[in-house]
């Protein structure tokens, strides 16, 4: 109960933070203001590796008491310093906005609807959940591939699982929220191309780690899996604010999130089943490579609606404007 209570409350925080930042940031730096919140949850789910060593030096129960304590703490904060932003851009981008469905943004079923109504909506869910399966995978089950491949305690092996991806995935939010904005500036494709690379580089981390001969190449697929996540990660919701209305892009995310992380469960369910009955996980990894492949070519279908042409958050209210 209490774990399905946690599930709630992170479901509550993405999508509302990262609507918030994108009104703070409508213009150029929009990608890397996402990928500088990202950042944040790598470096925590980095540190989450030391959950192994807590465990094993005093109890379980500390790891969830302190890291508790710390977010409840934040949260006040948050309560008490966090500000609106305001969306000036919606009344600038005028016909835009309309033509995406802006007049319905007043209730959930309107929203849904205007979301429902755009094929590319549809074609960055899929994009956002095919990649994700191998996240989880990663996440969930590569602790234990690591223990059982090259005979690690817990410590090492979760702190390895999690250290090097994450460290390597806030690596490459601040490089691919920099490497999009940039391109940005000359094709407004660029945030899509960016989060296609990123994609690509699963591909060949996912079959490397795989069926790594050591640990130390394993290290190195994990770095190339993190970097490849991180150009991934940042761009999703810039990509999202290219194609619905700002008053949409907190329930698209949502929905995103939803579809991403059910799928991401069974996905996680469907590999305990594959090692109960003697599969490798190896070739778990091996299926998720070939579904992050599926994942790059389809992103590459979507074309923007909206483009950001202001290049700060300084500067006036950007417009929005068919492409």
């Amino acid at each position: 109960v209490y774990r399905a209570l946690m599930g709630i409350s992170e479901a509550f925080y993405i999508p509302a933070a990262l609507a918030l930042i994108t009104d703070f940031h409508p213009g150029g730096t929009q990608a890397r203001a996402v990928g500088i919140h990202q950042t944040g949850i790598y470096a925590g789910l980095a540190l989450g590796g030391v959950g192994g060593y807590i465990a094993e030096t005093s109890s379980w129960r500390n790891c969830f008491t302190w890291f508790g304590a710390a977010g409840v703490i934040y949260a006040l904060v948050l309560m008490f310093a966090l500000k609106e932003g305001t969306r000036e851009r919606s009344s600038a981008s005028g016909s835009a906005a309309g033509s995406l469905g802006g007049t319905l943004g007043g209730t959930l079923g309107g929203t849904l609807g205007a979301l429902c109504a755009q094929p590319a909506f549809w074609i960055l869910v899929v994009y956002f959940t095919l990649p994700a399966i191998a996240g989880w995978a990663a996440k969930n089950w590569l602790p234990t591939f690591l223990a059982d491949t090259f005979h690690l305690k817990q410590g090492p092996a979760g702190l390895s699982a999690t250290g090097y991806i994450q460290l390597a995935s806030f690596g490459g939010v601040l490089l691919g929220g920099a490497m999009a904005d940039t391109w940005m500036r000359v094709n407004n494709r660029g945030r899509i191309y960016t989060s296609a690379i990123g994609t690509l580089l699963l591909v060949p981390a996912l079959l490397g780690l795989g069926f790594a001969p050591s640990l130390t190449a394993a290290v190195f697929f994990m770095i190339l899996f993190g970097l490849g996540w991180g150009l991934f990660d940042c761009n999703n919701m810039p990509i999202l604010c290219q194609i619905v209305a700002p008053e949409h892009r907190a329930t698209g995310y949502g929905f995103m999130n939803m579809v991403s992380i059910g799928v991401g469960a069974l996905a996680t369910v469907g590999l305990g089943w594959m090692r109960d009955h003697g599969i490798q996980l190896s070739m778990a990894f091996a299926l998720s490579a070939l579904l992050a492949l599926l994942a790059a070519a389809l992103v590459l279908r979507i074309k923007p609606r909206i483009t950001a042409v202001s290049t700060s958050p300084a500067t006036a209210p950007s417009t929005a404007l068919p492409r």
